[in-house]
């Protein structure tokens, strides 16, 4: 051990070669006994549970492991803490500190590169894996969080290091291609693609890459992996590949062309459709023309949800007219003191008491759907297709793990919610107002001294104050359109980080402002015990 510690080979093989390791060698499938670990003084300077393979791996001595390992030596995986095993529960009777360290020790020996590069076909998956699981031990073993994101982190470097050997282009997309998620898919897929020199085959275009494992370095949190000169100059490369000069262009003209492309986005996705692989269609599906159609399609969303709050606006000023009966001016009254109450005389001058007419006008808010709000489903119904595929693609359980995915969630539940709210909302209005017109010459009278039902009911759907959950809902997501969906397109411009930092606290703020006056504002939906003298039109 002591000769592992220090380097020393020469001295490390003659001891190798001594007849009592030579008699054990035929025995024992690794060096040292595992009674060693139930022994309660320990005399040594290193611990019972350190095999030399292991002590070898913690030095990171690349040619006394290759010793080892050509004697047969190997390092077992670890149990995980909740193993009702009998060998871990004896372990853990014996000394449970001593079970957690030993376990520490192994998970030491596992990501010491030099092994990894030995002894795995795979050595970027390998400490991908590895690094993935040292997080998980380090939430759940509180007590040694430290040592446990020590290690994470020394894998995570492991694989920038190895990516920083990549000697051109060829080699990076090699790396970030590979398709293997777990060590058996890795050794499947290295097999026949094996050249005759030895050597993986390699990739000539950048046309159909697909980055799988870049996806598996984002998914287990390599930061250090994703944000390598090498990964990030190949990302940009695949970007701009039909638009070299992309970067050198004036600011106005990086606006005007994907302001272009999105107006003869038809032509283009018909091309696309008919002739894939024409030089057009590979210029259409490049991630750069992706990403402006879809960013200026989304502005053109924002515009239409502004266009539409001021159509709203302006429905709120229209007069709808009702036509009351009106067989004597205490019906008029009625309909005065419960329509505008805030009115000693009739509404907008829509009735005169002076003469007894017979149509009074009043302003009720029309709840209809117009085009700006079809142009809005359209744009919805594509963003609810664009999230069907997200989920299809990643999988329940990635999709929901991701903030940005549940601020989606919201929003287009929030955009759906209000929408068929209004709809319903609408045809209520309609047959109120129908039974308003035809069927009853004394609404008003009636709704005021609450002697029908029937009117009750209607008159319900006539004041405006129904319809505020409504807006309430298209509010927020409205809100969550321009503050949620934009926050994380911040990341994209590097000069807009500190804005998105702020974002993060108005979104928490901004569903903790949900949670408190959405849900209360839900018994307006509920008319029971409602006074229709105290309730505006």
């Amino acid at each position: 051990m002591l000769a592992i510690s220090k380097g020393y080979i020469r001295i490390l093989s003659n001891l190798l070669k001594h007849p009592v390791y030579q008699r054990n060698r035929g025995t024992l499938n690794r060096l040292g006994t595992i009674t060693n670990y139930y022994q309660r003084i320990n005399h040594s300077k290193f611990d019972q549970d350190v095999t030399p393979l292991m002590l070898a791996a913690h030095c990171n001595e690349v040619d006394i492991i290759r010793i080892f390992l050509e004697r047969g030596e190997t390092i077992k995986q670890p149990h995980v803490p909740s193993c009702q095993c009998n060998y871990c529960k004896n372990r853990r009777k014996f000394d449970p500190l001593k079970h957690s360290k030993s376990a520490i020790h192994t998970y030491r020996a596992l990501g010491s590169p030099a092994y990894i590069s030995l002894t795995s076909n795979d050595p970027i998956l390998t400490a991908f894996l590895l690094s993935e699981e040292l997080s998980q031990l380090a939430r759940t073993e509180k007590e040694f969080k430290k040592e446990y994101r020590e290690l994470s982190q020394q894998c995570k470097k492991y694989t920038s290091d190895l990516l920083d050997m990549c000697q051109n282009s060829k080699e990076v997309a090699l790396i970030l291609n590979q398709e293997a998620t777990s060590m058996e898919e890795g050794l499947n897929e290295l097999r026949p693609h094996l050249a005759g020199d030895g050597r993986p085959d390699q990739p000539d275009t950048y046309q159909g890459s697909t980055l799988q494992r870049l996806k598996l370095a984002v998914r287990y949190n390599q930061k250090q992996f994703v944000s390598h000169p090498h990964c990030q100059h190949h990302l940009a490369t695949i970007w701009y590949d039909s638009f070299p000069g992309w970067r050198q262009l004036a600011f106005p003209v990086k606006i005007f062309i994907p302001l272009i492309l999105y107006i003869t986005c038809p032509v283009w996705a018909f091309i696309y459709w008919i002739a894939p692989t024409s030089r057009i269609g590979r210029v259409v599906s490049t991630p750069l023309v992706k990403f402006t159609t879809q960013t200026v399609a989304y502005f053109c969303f924002l515009a239409a949800l502004f266009l539409q709050s001021v159509f709203a606006d302006s429905d709120q000023a229209l007069l709808i007219d009702c036509d009351v009966p009106i067989q004597d001016n205490e019906e008029l009254a009625a309909c005065d003191r419960i329509f505008c109450p805030e009115y000693n005389k009739s509404c907008y001058g829509g009735c005169d008491y002076s003469n007894n007419t017979s149509s009074c006008r009043y302003d009720l808010r029309q709840t209809g759907i117009n085009f700006v709000d079809i142009f809005i489903l359209i744009l919805l119904a594509g963003m609810f297709w664009g999230e069907v595929k997200q989920i299809w693609m990643e999988g329940w359980s990635r999709y929901l793990a991701s903030g940005w995915n549940w601020i989606d969630i919201f929003m287009l539940n929030l955009y759906i919610g209000s929408y068929c709210a209004k709809v319903f909302t609408h045809i209520k209005n309609t047959n109120a107002i129908e039974y308003l017109n035809t069927e009853n010459n004394s609404f008003c009278v009636d709704v005021e001294k609450n002697e029908n039902q029937v009117a009750l009911d209607h008159f319900y759907f006539l004041r405006k104050g129904n319809y505020i959950n409504v807006s309430l809902m298209f509010m927020w997501s409205e809100y969550l359109s321009c503050e949620g969906r934009n926050t994380y397109r911040v990341a994209y411009m590097d000069w807009l980080h500190g804005a998105r930092c702020g974002r993060y606290k108005v979104i928490g703020i901004c569903y903790r402002s949900l949670g408190r006056c959405f849900f209360p504002g839900s018994d307006h939906w509920s008319h029971g015990g409602a006074d229709p003298k105290s309730t505006h039109a």
